[in-house]
C-alpha cells in the first residue's frame, strides 16, 4: 500500500484517532486488506422524494452535529427521503460500519439455517475441531447467535486494557494466525450461560463455521446471497484478519444507500418484487427477537426491554437493529416501513450515550 495515498500525518497503527477518522472510515482499504463483495448486475433504483421528510419539533441538525454524523439515508413507504453526506464523504464513499457487520453475518447464518446447511443444535467443534480445547467448542451454534453462550470476554471499548483491544490485534494488528488463532487461545468459558453478553469473537466465530459448512468465502457468499439479489449499487468489502481471511466481526465497508436497500429488503419480507430472497421464517425471526429476560439492565441500561436473535439487536416493537461503535447504525421499522441509515465518525467508539438520540430521530421522522 501506497503511504502517499494517506493523508499527512495518519498513522497506520493509531487509525481510528480522532484526528482522521472521518476519513479513515471512508478509505478503509487505502490502509487495511480488504476482499470485495461485488455490486449487483440487476441495481434496484431508489426513488427519491426529496424534501418529503417531516421531524416535527425533533432538530434534525442538532441531531447530526452530536452524533458526528458523515452520512444519513431515510426511507418511508420504499422511498429515500431525506439523503445526507457531512465531514467530506459522498454517497459512494464505503463507510466502515464495524458490528453492522455482525448483523450481516447473522443474517447469512439464519438464512443458512434455515436451507439446513448449518445445524444450530450443533456445537461449534462439530464445524472446527481446531476450537475443540477452546472456550468456544462446546458452545452451541443457536447459543452464539443468541450471544448467550456464557463464554467470558471482556468488550469494554473504552477500557485501553480491556481483552477486546488484545484480541483485536488479529484483525489490524501484529497478530499472526487471524481470528482462528485469537480464537483459539481464548479458554475461560465464564459463569452465565443464558445470560445475554456482547462479545465480538462470538460472530467471529459464526463466520468461521459459516465458511467450513459452505467451502466459501464469507464475501462471495454476502455477494450472491445477499448483495447481488437486492439490487446493491456500489461494491462493498470486508476487512481481512492477519491470516487473510473476511472478519464476521467488524469491518464490513459500504455504500449507505446499498445499506438502504437491506433495510428496505427486510422491510419488504425478504423479497425484491416477487422474488424471495431472504426466506420468510428468517424474516419472521429476526422481527420476533430473542428472550428481553436474557438482556442484563445494569449491563445495558439503555436497552432495557430490548433482546437479541441472530446477531441483530430487537428493541420491540416490529423493530430490529444493526449497530456499530463510533456511530454506526440501522434501524429498520417492518411495521412502518420505515429505515434510517446512519454512519458516523464519533471520536469515542461507546454508543451508549448515541442510541437514544439515534432512536428519538427515527421516532420523529415523517412523511408528509
Amino acid at each position: 500500500m501506497n503511504d502517499r495515498a494517506l493523508p499527512p500525518g495518519f498513522d497506520r497503527a493509531d487509525w481510528k484517532a480522532a484526528a482522521h477518522l472521518p476519513w479513515a472510515l471512508r478509505n478503509t482499504a487505502r490502509f487495511l486488506p480488504t476482499a470485495a463483495i461485488a455490486r449487483s448486475d440487476d441495481l434496484r433504483r431508489l426513488v427519491s422524494a426529496p424534501g418529503a421528510m417531516a421531524t416535527g419539533s425533533h432538530d434534525w441538525d442538532a441531531y447530526l452535529e452530536q452524533t458526528h454524523t458523515t452520512a444519513v439515508v431515510v426511507c418511508a413507504d420504499s422511498r429515500v427521503i431525506d439523503e445526507r453526506y457531512r465531514l467530506g464523504a459522498v454517497a459512494s464513499d464505503r463507510q466502515m460500519v464495524f458490528s453492522i457487520t455482525k448483523s450481516v453475518t447473522g443474517l447469512l447464518a439464519a438464512m443458512l439455517s434455515q436451507w439446513g446447511v448449518i445445524e444450530e443444535d450443533r456445537q461449534v467443534d462439530h464445524y472446527l475441531p481446531d476450537l475443540a480445547g477452546s472456550a468456544f467448542g462446546q458452545a452451541r451454534i443457536d447459543a452464539l447467535l443468541a450471544m448467550t453462550d456464557g463464554v467470558a470476554f471482556d468488550e469494554h471499548y473504552t477500557d485501553p486494557d480491556a481483552q477486546i483491544h488484545v484480541y483485536s490485534k488479529a484483525y489490524w494488528g501484529s497478530a499472526a494466525g487471524g481470528t482462528r488463532a485469537a480464537l483459539a487461545a481464548l479458554h475461560d468459558r465464564g459463569a452465565q450461560p443464558g445470560r445475554f453478553a456482547y462479545r465480538t469473537p462470538v460472530a467471529d466465530v459464526i463466520a468461521h463455521v459459516i465458511a467450513r459448512a459452505t467451502g466459501r468465502t464469507l464475501p462471495d457468499l454476502v455477494a450472491d446471497l445477499i448483495w447481488s439479489p437486492m439490487g446493491a449499487e456500489c461494491d462493498a468489502a470486508m476487512v481481512l484478519d492477519t491470516a487473510g481471511e473476511a472478519i464476521g466481526g467488524t469491518g464490513l465497508c459500504a455504500a449507505p444507500r446499498d445499506l438502504a436497500r437491506l433495510g428496505l429488503l427486510l422491510c419488504e419480507h425478504g423479497k425484491r418484487g416477487t422474488r424471495a430472497i431472504v426466506p420468510v421464517a428468517v424474516i419472521e425471526r429476526l422481527f420476533a427477537g430473542g428472550d428481553p429476560a436474557a438482556m442484563p439492565a445494569d449491563r445495558y441500561p439503555e436497552r432495557v426491554g430490548w433482546s437479541y436473535a441472530a446477531l441483530w439487536w430487537h428493541p420491540g416493537k416490529d423493530r430490529i437493529a444493526a449497530i456499530g461503535v463510533h456511530g454506526q447504525i440501522l434501524i429498520i421499522d417492518r411495521a412502518a416501513n420505515r429505515v434510517l441509515v446512519h454512519t458516523g465518525a464519533s471520536p469515542r467508539p461507546d454508543n451508549t450515550a448515541m442510541i437514544p438520540r439515534h432512536f428519538a430521530a427515527f421516532d420523529a421522522i415523517g412523511a408528509r
